[in-house]
């Protein structure tokens, strides 16, 4: 469970990230697909510690 509410946190942090990326460099910029790819991984990630936990 600590480890999801760590997981969490950082998907919180990189998200804030990723929105002010897009803000600077609009929702194409190569900083902001990398920030997004990085999110995409650590959502992957919660959902298969969730899974797991669920079972």
């Amino acid at each position: 469970m600590e480890r999801r509410k760590k997981l969490s946190e950082e998907i919180e942090k990189q998200r804030k990230e990723l929105n002010k990326l897009a803000e600077l460099y609009g929702l194409q910029g190569k900083k902001v697909i990398q920030k997004s790819q990085q999110l995409d991984r650590l959502l992957n990630l919660y959902n298969q510690l969730h899974n797991h936990e669920a079972k």
